[in-house]
């Protein structure tokens, strides 16, 4: 067999899961801001061309 089966340990699958949830949190902050202040993707689309 080529390839071991990794086994990580308990404070790296602590910090994957940390992490993950961090992310997590960021991306729910940055779309509750922007249902919050009523975002509009109305510049974006008028500067699209074609």
């Amino acid at each position: 067999m080529l390839f071991k089966k990794a086994k990580l340990t308990f404070p790296a699958i602590l910090f994957l899961v940390l992490l993950r949830l961090v992310i997590g949190w960021h991306f729910f902050q940055e779309g509750a801001v922007k249902v919050k202040e009523g975002f509009s993707s109305t510049p974006f689309l008028s500067a699209a061309k074609g």
